[in-house]
């Protein structure tokens, strides 16, 4: 049984081994554009609202929704001064959770 007798295999065809190039190089681009897409969609919008009165005058009110589907508002005055307070509610709602449920906690508790 010498070395004539093994069998060899074939080298790859120049179309091959472009289609193994070409296959990675499309995975590559997919996982890169899916990193992407994802990086982006996490990013929340707010929507300006009118504040409730109980805020008191020159208020700037913003509602949104995170990417896990949380509302909030945020409630920023004028004179503002970089310090933030965060109130974070869990019920007793007994509904599915809405836009307004944080706007009527902020009026509740301003």
């Amino acid at each position: 049984m010498g070395g004539a007798d093994r069998a060899r295999s074939a080298p790859p065809l120049r179309g091959q081994v472009f289609m193994m190039r070409l296959a990675g190089l499309t995975i590559a681009a997919m996982l890169a554009g899916a990193g992407f897409a994802q990086a982006h969609a996490a990013e929340p919008t707010t929507t300006p609202i009118d504040c409730p009165a109980s805020v008191g005058a020159d208020v700037t009110c913003l509602s949104g929704q995170d990417a896990n589907g949380a509302w909030y508002v945020v409630a920023m005055p004028a004179d503002w001064n970089r310090r933030l307070i965060v109130h974070a509610h869990g019920g007793p709602r007994m509904g599915e959770p809405g836009a307004a449920d944080p706007l009527e906690d902020l009026d509740r508790f301003a």
